[in-house]
Parts: C-alpha cells; sequence; structure tokens
C-alpha cells in the first residue's frame, strides 16, 4: 500500500520519500542530463566541421553542396537550441529532486522526535564524491563559453533579420513619403491631380520614419548565462551527492509508545484481504484471507492456470477487505509471444475512495482532509502480477487465435498505428509526420515512414483507405447520461415502483422534480444499497445475494413466459358473487339437517374465503387454537428441589411439569394458562396482529413476508426466594421463571397457501435439555411394539408433540398457480397421454393432486422422472468401509447433509407463479430449494448407495403440500423428511406426513387409487394395480434420460471464512443477550463456555451421550444450578439465528445473581453447506 488508513503521519511521509528515492534511481539510471550534454557537444563538433567546410562568408549558394550544408547547419543550430534549453531542465530537476529528498528526510527526523517513538525503519544515507575543481573549472568555462558564443550568434542572426525588416519598411516608407510630396507641391500649384476615378487625391501627412532596431548588447549576456549555470548545475567544486535508501532503523517496541500507537498497531494485526480473480467477468478463484504486515504489504503468492478457447477480453482482479471491495485492477492481456519464460512482474497502481478513520489513534485515516495541510489522502497501492502463455512440451505457447481485426492489423495500420479511429485529409499526416521528423531506427515508427514512402513515389492505394464510425449519432440523442439517471432520486423511485418492490409499490404519486423527493422516501433506499454493501463483505452473505438475484432472473423469465401462456379470463375470475339456490342446492341442505350429530367429534364450518379482488380490510389476524401436548420432559431432582406447589390443604407438594406455550410471530407473543403434567390440556384460542407493509393486505405483499411463527414450550417453575424460615408460615415471597423445553416453527407463507394448517407437530427438542428427563415412561406402547417388529428399534418414538389449528382471519384465498404447460421439449405424444390421464385420475380423487410435469429454471416443462438418477454423495459422507451393517448409518449422515442446505419456497421466490424444480447441480450451487429440490438430492444420493427409493409426493404437516423419500430397506418400508433429515418407519402412529398422493422414481408414476391415503396404512407395493395406477405400462415404458448430471462436484468450504463466521455470530448473539437484557447486568461465566464448546463437536459427530454431557458439567453443578440446552439448525442467514434463540426466552432472567454461557460451532461440510450449533445456558450461584 502507498498509502493505508492505518497509515502515521510518518508513514504517510516516508511513502512519499519512498516515491521520490524511485524517481531519484529512474532519473539516476537513465542519466538523462549526461545524454543531452553528450549530444549537445556533438551537435557542436558537427557544426564546427561544417563552418569550416563552408569556408567564410558570403557562401556560394549556386552550388547544391553548398546549398544542402547551409540547410543542415540551420538545422544544427535550431536542435542545439532545444538540446541547450532541455539539458538546463533536467540538470535542474536533478538538483531540486535531490534538495527535495533531503529536505523530506529532515522533516521526518523532526517528526520521530516530536512523537517520540519511531514506527517506520527507513533512513537516508548521503555520500559525498570530491572533484577536481581545476578540471571542473576548465569544462565549466568552456561551456559557458560555448554557451556565449551560440547565444551571441543568435543574437546577431536576430538582429540581421530585423534589419533586412527594417530596410524594406524604409523602401516602402521612401516611396510612400515621394508620393506624397509631389502631391502636396501639385496641390501648391492649383493644378491637382486627380485620380484615375476622376476624384481630387488627399495630399495626406508624412508617415513616421521607421526606427532601426538596436544593435544586441552582448555585456550582460555573459553574466546572465553564468547565473544560470549556477541555478541548474553544480558548481565546479561542489561534491557529488549519492542517495541511498536503507531499512535500518530500529522501529520503537509496542510497550514503549503512546496508547493510540499501540491501539494503531493491533489494528493492523486484525486487518486482512483477500482477493478475487475474474476472467471475462466471471469468477474463476479466490485467495484465502491474507494478514497485513507491519510494512502494509500482502503476499497471496497465488498462481492460476486457466484453459481458455477464445481471446480474452478482460482480466480483472479485485480486492476484498472482510466487509468490502476495496479496488478493481485490470491485468494486461499478454501478447502472443509473451511465456511464463520471457514475462517479468509488472507494477499496477489501484486506489479506492472509501472514508475511514480511526478515533484516539495515530492513524491518519483515508478520504479525510489531512491535519497538517488539508490534503485528502485515499487509500492507494501497487499490485505486483503477471500474465503470460504457457508452452507445451514441444516448446509451443499456447496462446488461442485473436479474431480482433483492429489487433490483427493495427501493426500494418498506420492510422491505427498512431492512436486515431478516422482521419479525413491524408495530405496532412504526411505533412506531420515530414515535421515531426521521425527516428527511422524506431520499429515503432516503422508503419508511417512506410505510408510516407508510399505516397512519394505516387502509390494510390497509400490514400484509399477509408475509415467510418458506426452510430456516431446515437449519443446525439441522449437526453442524459447513464450516470445522471443512476444518480436522479425521482427516476430510482419510478424504477423501483416500475419493478414492484412492496414498499414503493403502494406509491401513487412521484414528485415531478428531483429535488422535491424527501428524505424519507429516499431512505429505504440507501438502505437496501447498504445491506447490498454489507451482503458483499461475507462470504456466505455475499453468495446468498447472488443466489436472491439469480432467483430473481428466474422470476423475470418466468413472468414473462406466464405473460404470453396466460388463458382468456373468465367471468368468476372477475366477478365474486353468490350463487343463486336451486333445487339442488336446497336439497343438499336438507340432507345435512338429516345427518347424525357427533357432539363428541364436531366437525369445522368451512369458512367463506375472501379472494384477492375483495381485499380491502385493514385488519388479519392469525388464530391459534393450542390444544394439547403429549410426552413432555418432566423435571429433573436437582429442579424439583427448587419448586414448590400448594395442594389444595395448604401442604407443600412436587410437582412434575408445569408447562404453558407461547407463540411469537413478527416479535409479538401470546401465551396460553399453565397446566399440569407432561401431557397437559390447554384448549385455548390466541390471536395474532399481522402487519404488512403499507397496511396492504394484497396478494403480492402477502407473498412478501418471510417472518416466522414461533411455537414455544415453556416450564413454569415457582422459586421459593424468602431468606427467612421463620416467616415461611406467615409470608411468601416467589418469583416465577420459565425453561425452554422445545419448539417448532411454520413459514406464514405456508400458513397463507393452506388457508389453514391443523395436526400433531413434533417438538424439536435438544438431545440434552439440562434439569429435565426426556425417558418419563408416559411413552405408548404400542409404539414401540410396532417398532420391534420392523426392526428399527433405534427409532423408538420418545419425541414430544403439540397439537393445534392456525389459520387466517379473515380467510385469504391464495392466488392459484399456473397451470398451464409452458413450452416444453416433450414429445406430443407423451404430453396429450399425461394430459388425459391427470384428468382422468383427478376426476375420480379430487382431493388428491397428480402431476406429470413439472416447470423447470428454464420455464419449460419436463416430466417429473427425468428429475431421478443416481448421484454421488459427498465422499466424506460415506465410510470407506460401507457395508449392511453400517448402512443406516451412512443414510442418517446423507439425510442429515441434505436437511441442512437451507430451505427457500418457491412461493416465495417467484411469487407464487408456479413451483420451480432445479437439478441437483444447481440446488448445490444456489443452497436454496424447497421441498422438491431437498426430496429429489436425497432420492438421488440413496439409489447411489445401492437402496431402492422413490419420491412421495403428499400432504404433510406443517408444509401443506410436500416430498418426502420412501425407501425399501431389509427392515422395511422407511419415510424421510428431507427438509429436516428425520426419518420413521411406515407403521408408526404419528406421522408428519398425512397423506399420500401419488409416488414416481426414474421409471415411472404410480397414482394413489386406495380408498385411503394414511401412510400408514397404505400398501407401498406398486406392482399390485388395485393400489396403485401406474402412467407408463409394462409394455410401453420409454425410460425417460434424466436432466441430472451423473457426477457431482464439490468444493471445500474455506476454513478461514468459518473461523470468520463463528466468531461474528458468537459475538453477535451475546449482544444481542444484553441488548434484550438493557434493563439488567448480564454476566458471562466463561468457564462453562470452554466445556460447552468442546461438548459441541462431539454433539455433531453423534458420540455424545446425555449421560456424558451431565458428567462434563458436574463440577460447575456443585456451585451452579445449571440450565441449558444446544440448539442444531441448519445455516441461511444470521437474523434466522437471532431469532430462533430470541424465540427460547432464555434472556428471560430476573434473578440478579444469574449468569449466562453461550458458544458457537460450526460445522463445515462441502459445498459451504454448514451445520451451526448453539449452546446456551443459564448458572444461578447455590445459596
Amino acid at each position: 500500500f502507498t498509502h493505508h488508513p492505518l497509515f502515521t503521519k510518518e508513514h504517510v511521509l516516508v511513502s512519499q520519500l519512498r516515491d521520490l528515492y524511485v524517481q531519484y534511481t529512474a532519473r539516476q539510471r537513465h542519466n538523462l542530463a549526461s545524454h543531452l550534454g553528450d549530444r549537445l557537444q556533438s551537435l557542436r563538433n558537427a557544426v564546427h566541421e561544417l563552418k569550416y567546410t563552408l569556408g567564410s562568408k558570403p557562401w556560394d549558394m549556386s552550388k547544391p553542396f553548398n546549398k544542402d550544408c547551409v540547410a543542415n547547419l540551420e538545422d544544427y543550430k535550431e536542435e542545439i537550441r532545444n538540446v541547450r534549453e532541455m539539458w538546463d531542465l533536467e540538470c535542474m530537476k536533478d538538483k531540486q529532486m535531490i534538495r527535495s529528498i533531503l529536505t523530506l528526510w529532515k522533516e521526518i527526523k523532526s517528526l520521530r522526535e516530536s512523537q517520540g517513538f519511531i514506527a517506520t525503519n527507513a533512513k537516508i544515507l548521503v555520500y559525498k564524491e570530491e572533484t577536481n575543481f581545476a578540471k571542473e573549472d576548465k569544462e565549466w568555462q568552456k561551456r559557458i563559453k560555448a554557451t556565449f558564443e551560440e547565444r551571441k550568434e543568435e543574437l546577431l542572426e536576430e538582429h540581421e533579420e530585423q534589419m533586412k525588416v527594417h530596410y524594406s519598411q524604409m523602401a516602402e516608407w521612401k516611396l510612400q513619403s515621394r508620393e506624397i510630396k509631389k502631391r502636396m507641391k501639385a496641390s501648391k500649384k492649383g493644378a491637382p491631380a486627380t485620380t484615375e476615378e476622376g476624384e481630387e487625391p488627399d495630399p495626406g501627412v508624412l508617415p513616421p520614419k521607421p526606427v532601426a532596431p538596436a544593435k544586441p548588447q552582448t555585456s550582460a549576456l555573459l553574466n546572465e548565462i553564468q547565473s544560470n549555470a549556477v541555478k541548474c548545475r553544480k558548481v565546479p567544486g561542489d561534491p557529488i551527492l549519492t542517495i541511498e535508501l536503507t531499512h535500518t532503523v530500529t522501529i520503537t517496541p509496542l510497550e514503549e509508545c503512546p496508547v493510540t500507537e499501540q491501539k494503531r498497531r493491533k489494528d493492523i494485526l486484525r486487518t486482512s484481504y483477500y482477493g478475487k480473480l475474474f476472467y471475462n467477468n466471471s469468477e474463476v478463484t479466490r485467495t484465502p484471507n491474507v494478514n497485513l504486515t507491519s510494512e502494509f504489504t500482502l503476499s497471496f503468492g497465488e498462481s492460476v492456470c486457466l484453459q481458455v478457447v477464445h481471446w480474452p477480453e478482460s482480466i480483472k482482479f479485485e480486492l476484498w477487505s472482510v466487509s468490502e471491495k476495496l479496488s478493481e485492477i485490470f491485468l494486461l492481456i499478454p501478447p502472443n509471444d509473451k511465456h511464463t519464460g520471457n514475462s517479468e512482474m509488472e507494477s499496477l497502481e489501484f486506489s479506492c475512495n472509501q472514508k475511514v478513520t480511526y478515533p484516539n489513534s495515530t492513524a491518519v485515516g483515508s478520504g479525510v482532509p489531512e491535519s497538517t495541510d488539508g490534503k485528502i489522502l485515499l487509500t492507494s497501492g501497487k499490485l505486483l502480477g503477471a500474465t503470460a502463455w504457457v508452452k507445451d512440451a514441444s516448446g509451443k505457447i499456447l496462446a488461442p487465435v485473436r479474431h480482433d481485426i483492429a489487433a490483427t492489423f493495427g501493426r500494418a495500420d498506420p492510422i491505427h498505428a498512431i492512436g486515431a479511429k478516422s482521419l479525413n485529409d491524408m495530405d496532412k499526416v504526411i505533412q506531420w509526420i515530414s515535421e515531426v521528423k521521425l527516428d527511422p531506427n524506431d520499429p515503432r515508427n516503422a508503419p508511417l515512414l512506410h505510408l510516407m514512402n508510399r505516397t512519394k513515389k505516387g502509390d494510390p492505394s497509400a490514400s484509399e483507405a477509408k475509415y467510418f464510425r458506426l452510430d456516431h449519432l446515437e449519443k446525439s440523442t441522449y437526453f442524459a447520461s447513464t450516470e445522471d439517471l443512476e444518480n436522479d432520486r425521482r427516476f430510482t423511485l419510478l424504477s423501483l415502483r416500475s419493478q414492484g418492490v412492496p414498499e414503493y409499490k403502494p406509491m401513487k404519486m412521484v414528485p415531478m422534480y428531483a429535488s422535491e423527493v424527501t428524505h424519507f422516501e429516499y431512505t429505504q433506499v440507501e438502505k437496501e444499497e447498504k445491506i447490498s454493501l454489507k451482503e458483499e463483505g461475507d462470504v456466505f452473505e455475499h453468495h446468498r445475494a447472488a443466489v436472491m438475484r439469480f432467483m430473481k432472473e428466474i422470476q423475470e423469465k418466468i413472468a414473462s413466459r406466464s405473460r404470453m401462456v396466460r388463458p382468456m379470463l373468465e367471468l368468476a375470475d372477475v366477478v365474486v358473487e353468490e350463487q343463486v339456490p336451486d333445487i339442488s342446492t336446497l336439497g343438499r341442505s336438507i340432507a345435512k339437517l338429516l345427518e347424525p350429530r357427533h357432539p363428541l367429534r364436531p366437525q369445522r364450518k368451512e369458512r367463506k374465503k375472501v379472494t384477492n379482488q375483495a381485499v380491502g380490510i385493514s385488519k388479519v389476524d392469525l388464530l391459534i387454537n393450542v390444544s394439547q401436548a403429549q410426552c413432555l420432559p418432566i423435571r429433573r431432582r436437582t429442579a424439583e428441589q427448587r419448586s414448590i406447589s400448594f395442594d389444595p390443604n395448604g401442604a407443600r407438594s412436587t410437582i412434575q411439569l408445569r408447562p404453558f406455550v407461547e407463540v411469537t410471530f413478527q416479535r409479538k407473543s401470546a401465551v396460553t394458562h399453565v397446566a399440569d403434567g407432561p401431557n397437559p390440556h390447554w384448549n385455548q384460542e390466541l390471536v395474532l396482529p399481522l402487519n404488512v407493509i403499507n397496511n396492504e393486505f394484497s396478494a403480492n405483499n402477502l407473498r412478501e413476508i418471510t417472518d416466522i411463527v414461533y411455537f414455544n414450550v415453556f416450564d413454569e417453575i415457582i422459586v421459593d426466594i424468602l431468606e427467612d424460615d421463620r416467616l415461611r408460615d406467615t409470608n411468601i415471597h416467589q418469583r416465577l421463571e420459565r425453561r425452554w423445553l422445545g419448539s417448532f416453527q411454520i413459514p406464514f407463507s405456508t400458513i397463507y397457501i393452506n388457508s389453514r394448517i391443523e395436526g400433531k407437530f413434533k417438538l424439536n427438542v435438544p438431545s440434552t435439555l439440562m434439569g429435565y428427563n426426556k425417558d418419563h415412561g408416559f411413552l405408548p406402547q404400542v409404539s414401540d411394539m410396532m417398532l420391534a417388529q420392523t426392526g428399527l428399534s433405534g427409532t423408538s418414538d420418545k419425541s414430544s408433540y403439540l397439537t393445534i389449528f392456525i389459520t387466517v382471519e379473515p380467510p385469504l384465498a391464495p392466488q392459484p398457480p399456473l397451470r398451464e404447460l409452458f413450452e416444453t421439449n416433450e414429445e406430443a405424444r407423451l404430453i396429450r397421454a399425461a394430459a388425459a390421464w391427470e384428468l382422468l385420475y383427478n376426476s375420480k380423487h379430487v382431493q388428491r393432486a397428480v402431476r406429470c410435469l413439472v416447470t423447470d429454471v428454464n420455464g419449460k416443462s419436463v416430466f417429473i422422472t427425468r428429475y431421478i438418477g443416481p448421484q454421488n454423495p459427498p465422499a466424506v459422507l460415506v465410510p470407506e468401509d460401507h457395508t449392511l451393517k453400517n448402512h443406516l448409518t451412512t443414510l442418517q449422515s446423507v439425510a442429515k447433509f441434505v436437511s441442512l442446505i437451507p430451505y427457500y419456497q418457491d412461493s416465495i421466490a417467484f411469487s407464487g407463479k408456479c413451483d420451480i424444480w432445479a437439478t441437483s447441480e444447481l440446488f448445490l450451487k444456489m443452497l436454496a430449494g424447497d421441498e422438491e429440490e431437498h426430496a429429489i438430492l436425497l432420492c438421488n444420493y440413496f439409489l447411489y448407495l445401492g437402496v431402492d427409493s422413490y419420491i412421495v409426493k403428499g400432504i404433510g404437516i406443517p408444509e401443506g403440500e410436500t416430498c418426502y423419500v420412501l425407501t425399501k430397506l431389509m427392515e422395511g418400508n422407511v419415510l424421510w423428511n428431507p427438509s429436516t433429515g428425520t426419518y420413521h418407519p411406515q407403521s408408526r402412529p404419528y406421522h408428519s406426513l398425512a397423506s399420500v398422493h401419488f409416488c414416481f422414481n426414474n421409471e415411472n408414476i404410480w397414482a394413489n387409487i386406495q380408498s385411503y391415503d394414511d401412510p400408514g396404512r397404505l400398501d407401498f407395493n406398486f406392482n399390485n394395480n388395485r393400489s396403485w395406477k401406474p402412467f407408463f405400462s409394462a409394455k410401453e415404458n420409454p425410460r425417460l434420460s434424466t436432466v441430472q448430471v451423473s457426477r457431482l462436484e464439490y468444493i471445500e468450504t474455506n476454513q478461514s471464512a468459518i473461523q470468520i463466521l463463528e466468531n461474528n455470530l458468537e459475538k453477535m448473539l451475546m449482544d444481542k443477550i444484553m441488548e434484550w437484557r438493557e434493563r439488567h447486568v448480564t454476566r458471562w461465566n466463561r468457564h462453562c463456555r470452554v466445556i460447552m464448546r468442546q461438548l459441541l463437536p462431539q454433539l455433531e459427530a453423534g458420540s455424545l451421550s446425555e449421560e456424558d454431557q451431565m458428567s462434563a458439567i458436574s463440577e460447575i453443578m456443585n456451585s451452579y444450578h445449571v440450565t441449558g440446552f444446544p440448539i442444531n439448525m441448519r445455516y441461511s442467514d444470521a437474523n434466522t439465528i437471532i431469532e430462533s434463540v430470541y424465540s427460547t426466552n432464555v434472556h428471560v432472567a430476573e434473578d440478579t445473581s444469574v449468569e449466562f454461557a453461550l458458544t458457537v460451532y460450526i460445522h463445515p461440510y462441502p459445498n459451504n453447506v454448514l451445520s451451526v450449533w448453539i449452546y446456551v445456558g443459564t448458572l444461578t450461584k447455590k445459596y
């Protein structure tokens, strides 16, 4: 770096000193002053020889030889005059350069003394070389005399030219005077002369006589030449100074520096950078993070080899800090003859206009005025790099053919050689070439000299070249530049409103002028720009931003195709009205009155949905009915000793659990009443308001809501804080505390699409819940018996469940997705057969939906079976000793990897237009997809491992329409949830998969034609035509080829980026907990944090039991009451993790002596798939 925000004033001066020293060494190396002095002496000798050849004046100009010699003599004199001036100028620059370096060195030494420490190791050494005064004085006087004679001769020649002009003026004056005197004499005689026109001439006045130019005074000329020589050149007798810049000064140690300097040096140690290399604007590689050295240098040491086919358009290197991009440097594209054997490192300068300040530090910053002279110093530096082609074994340079016409003919085109694009007058070009006197020995001038020779010989092709310019009038039609449009506030608001951005779409009026746009209206734009800059700083956030941009491109492509295939609207799509009753509707109403009633099993009445066209309401609520819970963890004895309750007689008793449910949505919460026991019943309705942008409940705004509804189960503990037992009979002093037991979450988009969600939901209970026991003997015995029969005893259901019903009031009808057939490459015969098959099945089974064609990312319809095919999982997930014995363990590892890929619903990404299916390769690159992408990838992994696998399409709880994976193992049929990584046998009584509509694999599609769709009751024998209806018959099965790649490539996750993200998340969560507890002091227990940090890698590996965890913290439990739990989740963004921790209410602790412990561990998988572990706990001292 030539300047860095962490530079001190001394660094700034030393940087200037280095620049001057580089210029000094370059001037010494070129030695231009000496060359000009020698050239001047050679020209003087040539003039002397010419004068000797011509002899004394006057010269006989009739001889051609003398005429050429005189012309050469005049040219030499003119060149002597120019070279002499250039020599004086270069000598003066050399002298001033040495003076500037010495002055700056004195300033650096003075600054070091005043600040009390040395920050750089630069030092200037001055060497003096004594000279021979007599020899130098003789040469000095000789040059002075020669210059005097030349100047004197120039003045005399100039006087001669002036006298010639004077003589011509005198001749003209005498002629005019003679005519005037003649007219005056004629007028006195009374006979005036007449002109040719017949008019009388005016006698006039005698013009002034021209003054002869004065003779040049040469008396003061010698003094002027001597003073100029003293000013420009070294005086005889003065020593020759040679300057050397060394780095031998000892820098002051850190402990001896002031506090501000110590802070600056510590900031240097925390600063790091990385680089990105772009080939034709496509990123090809990224360097690891490199720490900034004390010398403000970065050593990447990266060598990248690219195999290219076409000639490159651009090679760019971007320099990034952790938070933002500093600069981009375009590397030179090497010529065809440049290879690794003859290439050299080139220095390319870069700079950026970032504004950085460091208060309470000796750093001067960047982009701010300097305190001394007010200069603004920008971050700048130089990049050392080289680009070259590689040679093969035979020595041939492996460079592609360059098809650039201008580059190919640039050397042969003389006009291109001088950098011109078009010329109109070739004669002026030839005149310019002859006047500048190009050096014929310079190969760069060969095209122009060749053009001049062809023109002199009369070659007509020399002037036949015609040049033109494409769209030369295009810019004249622009009413504003692109930069002006991008910076115009009004145009920005119009663009955002046109693009349908939720914050700006409701804007009905935009100000007429940009100056009238208020700061409030433009704040969101600036906020989004800051967020985008922030996202570019982090590796994972940058990838997420790129995925969002890719999603937007796909959305625009699908929207354009949907507009092309959109059918004509019907009356029912526009007019919404009540149906007129007729005889059939009256008959059905009367029949319902006669149906038998079941008071203990009531049925919910279907409510009328509000369509998108009729949405004019101002309030929408979420209605949540919390019914009951099953198999909740109960308290351990350690927790029971601190909780008390009272029976009806007033006696103290011990209770197992006092659970309640808290529902959180958009940072607003509602809670149920407190129940008792591990199987509580609430039957309570909760209401939460729904907030949308600008309070406009349109379909677009509702689809844009990405908030999540969190369901958390807590245990209410009554803590007795009465210190004096003697007052217990008369006083009660208690505090209510809550302990988190488990949770699950439902995206609002799922609720909006499905209108309502009802069922039994599995709670996500941590593997270890300090203070609680999950094995309490209340599990249904039928589950264990069924699991024992299947042989999957390891999957015994010890889970906790919560039964809820959730809907929206008033009920909103979501916009139905597009069902039209897009453009496709499938055979027309299969398309017609699929449409007929779907229509026949859907007419018989109204509650089930079957699809044979889906939409890919290109907006084309593809057969669903083409997405299935064996694909290799990451090698780290499949052990080398993979056998049938550890087969289930391998399947679990693969399923966990798939579940850790971030979930992103298509209804949000594509605004509910249609369901987009991506290939596994694209899914792993984007790291974003919904149930279909997760299920396809998991099914393909299982097929690669030799497991008979199928995709099951149906209705799940809570996701609605979903996809599961069915595997037929030796132990029985197993259903896998690809979004969570969990699995359970088909015979388990509680399923998150509520119904099955159809199944498919890479060979066929089977529709469920059984009378029931509960997966626990289905027969998954697809050869049974009474249970399943196949699309392809056994005889006519074309076995369509797959759209998946045969082998997936995986990249290793950057470990340094993982460490940075891990530290940032931990610091962010700790800051958030302290922010949520702003009324209390938050203390952190470092010892407990260290222990928790050691447990998390073992939890990820699955090698740590609950007993091992309790024994690890047993030492702390001797002094503290410890409650806590680990949370494991996929990484999508930081806000999701923060909201998950917030929903546990771990920060809600009223005890003044409470301490917190929090740690974060991230386990990386290939392709930046991350498993995030958060261990959080509270510690209260035992009294």
